[in-house]
This record gives structure tokens, C-alpha cells and sequence, in this order.
């Protein structure tokens, strides 16, 4: 077997994810972005903009376009914070119920992307990624 480096296998493993959810999410008429912004606003109301931009590391017109394009298929509400200019969003009863079904989605293509693992297996690979992943946070 050809050996790769990390970043190699953790981009192709990525962009395999990234695709197959993608393909899956098309049914519902949603893209892998839109679901990560429906599941950040799952349990919460009225969640400024400007919390998503600094969630999601993403200009003020990128989080603009993906909560209209959501608000449009009425899957969030959107709200006009009273004396201000300051916009927050919420999931709507549609919005739960379509998370809901793409979440199953996403765990469908986990559960077959790590089928090759044993259960130690799994919790060890899970622990690695929250281990490399927390320090990804420090300089």
C-alpha cells in the first residue's frame, strides 16, 4: 500500500465525506454548508449573524447568502433585531425535520466510511481527531 502523508489522507477522506454527503443532501435540495449552518441553529433562537460569521469563520455576505437561500426553502426564519440593523436567524419546524433526515444521512455515510474499523478501533480513531483537533486551537 502506498504510504501518503496526513494531510494527504485527511483531505482525500474529506473530500469523500464531502461528496457523498453532498450527494445525498441533493434530495433534500441542501448542500453540506447549509446543513452545518442548520445544525448549529438546531436548539437555539434568534442567533445573531454575526455569531455565525465568527462560528464559521465566514464574511457578513457569505452567512447572508446561505440563511437566505435557507430562509427561502423556509427552512429558517430570519428576524431584524428591534433598533438596529443587527439580523438574527432560527430553525423552523421544517428546518428540524429536514436536519433531522440529513443528520441520519450523515451518519449512514459515517457508519460506512468506518466500517472497516473495529469498535476499539473507532473510539481510538475518534479520540486521535479530538486530540489533534484540539490543538489545532493553540499557536
Amino acid at each position: 500500500m502506498e504510504s501518503k502523508d496526513c494531510g494527504i489522507l485527511l483531505k482525500q477522506i474529506n473530500d469523500h465525506i464531502a461528496q457523498r454527503a453532498n450527494h445525498a443532501l441533493r434530495e433534500n435540495d441542501l448542500t453540506l454548508s447549509q446543513l452545518r449552518y442548520l445544525e448549529y441553529l438546531d436548539g437555539k433562537a434568534d442567533v445573531p449573524f454575526k455569531e455565525l460569521e465568527r462560528h464559521f469563520q465566514v464574511s457578513q455576505p457569505t452567512v447572508a447568502g446561505i440563511l437566505a437561500r435557507l430562509a427561502g426553502k423556509g427552512l429558517i426564519d430570519t428576524a431584524l433585531v428591534p433598533g438596529s440593523n443587527a439580523k438574527t436567524a432560527s430553525l423552523t419546524g421544517k428546518g428540524e425535520t429536514e436536519l433531522r433526515k440529513a443528520v441520519s444521512e450523515r451518519n449512514k455515510t459515517e457508519e460506512s466510511l468506518l466500517s472497516p474499523l473495529s469498535p476499539d478501533e473507532r473510539i481510538t480513531f475518534r479520540m486521535l481527531l479530538n486530540k489533534i483537533a484540539a490543538r489545532m486551537d493553540r499557536p
